[in-house]
């Protein structure tokens, strides 16, 4: 700028000149105007050397800079291709994992299926016991039943044969009884009636003793007869009371017989009792299994979550690390 307002300053003393002074002052004007171009250009070129200068310097800083973003461009680079890495480990990582993921979602759900299978063999085993139990329970009290009816019918077919037998017993003893009796009567009267005889005709027994002593011997005989059957009576007396004391006995067996019955159908309640209670803990151990595999599926599906929400994650940061990189490229 300063160098063109010299040369319009010099142009315009050359026009003064030649307007004012002569053609003798045009020479010293054309060195003055020799002169000031020398200034001019020696300007100029001092002008053009800090232009140099500056765009040297300028170019240096560019350079440096250059150097600069290359070596940021370099380091971003390298981020970006150790961030690539990264993703591709993390993508690897959630490859395996979902993966295993499916393994570990496929071998539970194996085992599901098979805690399903084992649970509905279960359950008609417990429906099979329940069945058998009620079948086995409607068999007991059929027999107990029954059993109670034979006891009672055989007790009381026993109970009116006893009585029968005893009063049968009782009537034949009494009629044994009185036949002693008026056995006993009929051979005191006769002995009475011999010794009244025998004081009436003592007289006479002198003279007919050797009749009498025959009729004295027959009616020892008689005596002896009579004494003889009341023996046999006798006997038969014992032998109605050793029936009745067997009569006794058989109704004795007959009530043991009852109550072993009896004892049978209580031990037949006992066991059905003692089903029922392994029935009901059956049941409760059925229904803690169901409950610890509803606790398991719970958390096989807690854990599916889980791992849902992790793979959406890396995913995300996987898109974001994508984005990223492709940024990057882009700048470079």
């Amino acid at each position: 700028g300063s160098a063109t307002m010299a040369s319009e300053d010099v142009h315009s003393d050359i026009e003064e000149a030649i307007d004012v002074e002569e053609e003798a002052q045009i020479k010293t004007l054309g060195e003055n105007w020799a002169t000031a171009a020398q200034q001019l250009a020696t300007s100029q070129l001092e002008e053009a050397s800090k232009i140099c200068e500056k765009l040297r310097h300028q170019l240096a800083r560019e350079r440096r800079n250059n150097a600069t973003v290359k070596s940021q461009l370099e380091e971003k680079t390298a981020a970006v291709e150790a961030l690539r890495q990264e993703v591709d480990a993390a993508s690897k990582r959630a490859l395996s994992q979902s993966e295993a993921s499916n393994k570990a979602q496929k071998d539970l759900e194996q085992a599901l299926a098979e805690a399903k299978k084992e649970a509905e063999s279960l359950r008609s085993q417990l429906e099979e016991a329940r069945a058998k139990m009620d079948s086995d329970a409607a068999s007991a009290l059929e027999r107990q039943r029954a059993l109670e009816a034979e006891a009672e019918a055989t007790l009381n077919e026993t109970k009116a044969g006893a009585e029968a037998a005893a009063k049968a017993a009782a009537e034949q003893m009494a009629e044994v009884t009185n036949q002693l009796l008026a056995s006993n009567a009929a051979l005191e009267a006769q002995a009475e009636s011999a010794a009244t005889a025998a004081r009436d005709h003592a007289a006479e027994l002198a003279a007919v003793e050797e009749r009498k002593q025959q009729e004295l011997s027959a009616s020892s005989s008689e005596l002896a007869s009579e004494r003889d059957a009341h023996a046999a009576t006798r006997a038969e007396l014992e032998a109605l009371r050793a029936a009745h004391a067997s009569l006794a006995a058989e109704a004795a067996a007959a009530k043991a017989t009852a109550d072993e019955r009896q004892a049978t159908i209580d031990a037949e309640r006992s066991a059905q009792k003692q089903a029922k209670a392994e029935w009901d803990e059956l049941s409760r151990s059925a229904l803690d299994e169901m409950f610890e595999l509803r606790k398991k599926c719970n958390a096989y599906e807690q854990r599916q979550l889980q791992q849902t929400a992790f793979i959406n994650q890396m995913s995300k940061q996987h898109a974001d690390q994508q984005a990223l990189l492709q940024s990057f490229q882009g700048v470079k």
